[in-house]
């Protein structure tokens, strides 16, 4: 079995995150100009939460991003049990 590369699952999830983060901010950005009429929206929760979901996610895929030592090979099976 040969192993190129794996790559954490928690680096999907760090791009998901980013994504949804650009939703949310690009929504919030137009709801802080047009607000909703909604009790708390002076708080604009939708650009708030759009951020930090940028910035987590921006974390999770600096932190879990493919590196050059993780690019070397694994060993075969084989050669670990001589």
């Amino acid at each position: 079995m040969n192993h190129e590369q794996e790559l954490p699952v928690w680096y999907f999830i760090g791009w998901l995150l980013s994504v949804y983060g650009v939703v949310l901010t690009a929504a919030g950005v137009e709801q802080y100009f047009h607000p909703p009429h909604t009790v708390l929206s002076e708080y604009h929760a939708t650009l708030w939460a759009g951020l930090i979901l940028l910035a987590l996610g921006g974390t999770y895929v600096l932190a879990f991003r493919p590196s050059a030592a993780a690019s070397e090979p694994l060993p075969e099976p084989e050669s670990m049990l001589r």
